[in-house]
């Protein structure tokens, strides 16, 4: 995880994912992208920090379709987990990067 960038925080291609306050810093993650690939693949995979239920590994792979609405499904995936798990956990490591 010390290699994957912090969404929000780090640069690449999830420095605008999950950039505000409630979600900043708490998704470690790399995306993958194929616009000419089975007719559009997204992949997005990494570590999520929930405050209930600790980190938690995730991967997500799309195939078949367009890929900036697969982002967009990835995205509130992920918001509605780390919802339901009681939000972006408060004491990781990542939160402070996220904060300076």
């Amino acid at each position: 995880e010390d290699i994957l960038p912090v969404a929000g925080v780090d640069q690449g291609t999830t420095r605008l994912r999950f950039n505000n306050g409630r979600y900043r810093g708490a998704v470690v993650a790399k995306t993958g992208t194929l616009i000419s690939t089975d007719e559009g693949v997204s992949a997005f995979a990494g570590f999520l920090y929930t405050e209930d239920q600790g980190p938690l590994l995730f991967a997500i792979l799309n195939t078949h379709g367009p890929v900036i609405q697969y982002r967009r499904f990835q995205d509130e995936f992920v918001r509605n987990l780390l919802n339901e798990y009681g939000g972006r956990a408060k004491s990781n490591g990542q939160t402070h990067r996220a904060a300076s």
